[in-house]
């Protein structure tokens, strides 16, 4: 009886959430106009910034869970970019532009975990969150950071992707705990009614947490665990039980959707961990590494880069434990051409010639248009003629 009326109060917000979408006011005097109109800036600047990915595959991946989650009416309205920045986020503006971030995708185990945070950022545009943020930073000097953002986008710098980081955040912490709170029951109850598997909304964060307490940094394993009286955000393990007990009174749908998950995002998986180590976060890679092989991800491709962050953590013994990723990787489906020249260059230093060649050589023959082919053919020139004296 608990489950049936639960699930008839989620059949009705879903109805009256997902029935909803914002149109442009018509009136272009009031404050909410004025939103759209920064949003719509914003939006040209981000389309000019050479950060968004613009694979046809890879987008029609990404709108077609969007769009399961809020039904296509509201879906038709939606513009959704997938940015290539490696962290864990997204934001929906109130003109329908939502922004995708890579490091989401990459930390997502399935399309269910994927679709519970865009489900979120869904409710918080359904609700309006982001017009009472923007009234409320008109009023207070919050609103010269908006200025400083707005001038930052006009000028198109170079660093576009971290402005555009910026300016993700900046709208994502503007919403205070109740807003957050409220936006998370939507997104569960818009995942659950797309029969996605209930659970998935509470691994997301369990995930995130996982990843944090492996970090190399101090203040990010510290993250979720102590309360901070000027976080606007509830505290991941709140949000844990708030959204596990949700799923304990719903009728969970079964779908995953993990393989279609894998499928969709193994194409871009070597630069997105190549990307994740610009961070210098070592620990958390090679955690998240590890996952993504018991994930299903290509265990050759994932051995390799943990073999990477610690060739470049360079504690003791990370040198014999990267070499010993690169050997074990090169046993492993999926292992990228990269390999070889990291085991050819070690192999150069240990004076082993005769496996540095073979290794260059392999390197070359699986990636012919290397960017350092000229560099690696001098190489196999000077092993081949020290071999032959």
């Amino acid at each position: 009886m608990i489950k049936y009326l639960v699930s008839t109060l989620i059949a009705l917000t879903l109805f009256t959430t997902s029935a909803y979408a914002q149109s442009r006011p018509e009136d272009q005097s009031t404050d909410e106009a004025g939103l759209w109109y920064k949003m719509d800036k914003y939006e040209q600047a981000l389309k000019n910034s050479g950060a968004v990915i613009d694979d046809p595959e890879l987008n029609a991946y990404v709108r077609r869970v969007t769009c399961d989650i809020t039904g296509q009416e509201a879906c038709d309205k939606l513009r959704i970019y997938i940015i290539q920045e490696p962290i864990f986020n997204a934001s929906m503006a109130p003109n329908g532009m939502m922004t995708v971030y890579s490091g989401l995708l990459l930390r997502s185990e399935n399309e269910a975990q994927m679709a519970c945070v865009l489900g979120h950022e869904y409710g918080h545009f359904a609700e309006k969150h982001s017009l009472e943020g923007w009234r409320r930073a008109k009023s207070t000097s919050q609103w010269m950071i908006g200025l400083q953002f707005a001038a930052a986008f006009a000028g198109l710098p170079p660093e576009m992707g971290q402005v555009i980081n910026q300016v993700g955040s900046l709208l994502f912490y503007r919403y205070n705990r109740g807003q957050e709170t409220e936006a998370d029951t939507i997104g569960f109850n818009l995942t659950a009614k797309a029969d996605y598997h209930a659970d998935e909304c509470a691994n997301v964060w369990k995930n995130l947490i996982s990843e944090n307490e492996n970090s190399s940094f101090k203040s990010k394993r510290r993250r979720g665990k102590w309360f901070n009286p000027y976080s606007t955000h509830p505290l991941p393990k709140d949000r844990i039980n708030e959204l596990e007990a949700l799923a304990a009174s719903y009728s969970s749908g079964q779908k995953t959707g993990r393989d279609n998950h894998i499928a969709a995002i193994t194409p871009y998986l070597e630069n997105w961990m190549k990307a994740e180590l610009l961070a210098r976060d070592f620990d958390s890679n090679i955690y998240l590494f590890e996952q993504l092989k018991a994930r299903g991800f290509p265990p050759g491709m994932a051995d390799y880069y943990v073999g990477e962050a610690y060739r470049l953590r360079k504690e003791e013994g990370d040198r014999a434990r990267a070499v010993a990723m690169w050997e074990k990787a090169m046993t492993q489906e999926g292992v990228p051409a990269s390999v070889h020249r990291a085991l050819a260059e070690h192999y150069r230093k240990k004076d082993r010639k005769a496996d540095a060649l073979a290794s260059y050589q392999t390197y070359l023959a699986q990636s012919p248009q290397a960017e350092d082919r000229e560099l690696i053919l001098a190489y196999i020139n000077r092993l081949n003629k020290q071999l032959a004296n």
